[in-house]
Parts: C-alpha cells; structure tokens; sequence
C-alpha cells in the first residue's frame, strides 16, 4: 500500500490531481498497476502523461509491471 500512496502522491505533484491506485501481484512478480484519474486530464495529451505515471510506479515499486492501466473517470455529462 505504501508504494501506492507514493505513486499517487507523486502523481499528484506532477499534474495537479490526485489519482487513485490499485496494483495486483502473482507469484511475488507485480502483473499490474491500474491508475485512475478522478476526471479527465487536459492539461496535456495522454501520451504525454504516460511517461511520468511509467516513471513513477517504476520507482516507487522498484520493478516494471507487466501492464499499467491509464483510466479517467467521467462526469454525468449534459442531461438529455
């Protein structure tokens, strides 16, 4: 769970928004890390922000998964 809150924190130091993150292990190897955004990021195009989210749960879990999830939760929208 600590290396979760780190990623999360860093994350939120680097964009502004604070993510939320879940990872799974299987047989002591990390298989994933999900990082979810509470709404979408603008600010820059995903594929700018996938490097940091990469460096970021590299670091903070000292290994590479074998994948990261990137997912944004999305508001009700206009009512129709």
């Amino acid at each position: 769970m600590q290396q979760a809150q780190a990623v999360e924190g860093d994350l939120e130091l680097s964009t502004g928004i604070r993510p939320r993150v879940g990872f799974n292990w299987r047989n002591g190897r990390l298989a994933s890390v999900t990082v979810m955004f509470p709404r979408l990021y603008q600010t820059k195009p995903i594929g700018d922000l996938a490097g940091p989210v990469r460096e970021a749960v590299t670091r903070e879990f000292k290994q590479t998964p074998d994948a990261i999830v990137l997912s944004f939760a999305l508001d009700k929208g206009p009512a129709v």
